[in-house]
């Protein structure tokens, strides 16, 4: 059993907590809200280097067909993996702009599921 000088002591200690974390949780709210924008931005960078991706790709499928390569050719794989490459730069840009968009949108949302994925 715990003594009352130590459970009253315990039960201080625990009051002083909760006053410093009233204090704090403002200014860690905001931290919080600015994280999900950085992380909104950090989408809307990938998006950019997927567009970029997709950009290399045409390129490269462009080049190919004016050298010549045809279907028939052995080198028609990395016309097929061009192809390749974007759509999975569509798929992935649609996915990293639909985030990026939903972090400026609501960054509150994403605020707290972070909080509780912390708790977890």
């Amino acid at each position: 059993m715990i003594n009352e000088t130590v459970q009253n002591r315990l039960l201080d200690m625990v009051s002083v907590l909760g006053t410093k974390i009233s204090e704090i949780a403002p200014e860690l709210w905001r931290i919080m809200i600015k994280q999900q924008y950085v992380t909104g931005i950090g989408f809307l960078i990938g998006v950019i280097a997927c567009i970029a991706g997709h950009i290399l790709a045409i390129k490269w499928i462009k080049m190919m067909k004016d050298a010549g390569i045809t279907v028939d050719d052995s080198e028609f794989t990395g016309i097929l993996f061009c192809y390749m490459v974007r759509i999975g730069t569509i798929i992935a840009g649609f996915a990293l702009l639909y985030n990026g968009i939903a972090h400026f949108i609501n960054p509150e949302y994403y605020a707290i599921q972070s909080l509780i994925n912390m708790v977890k």
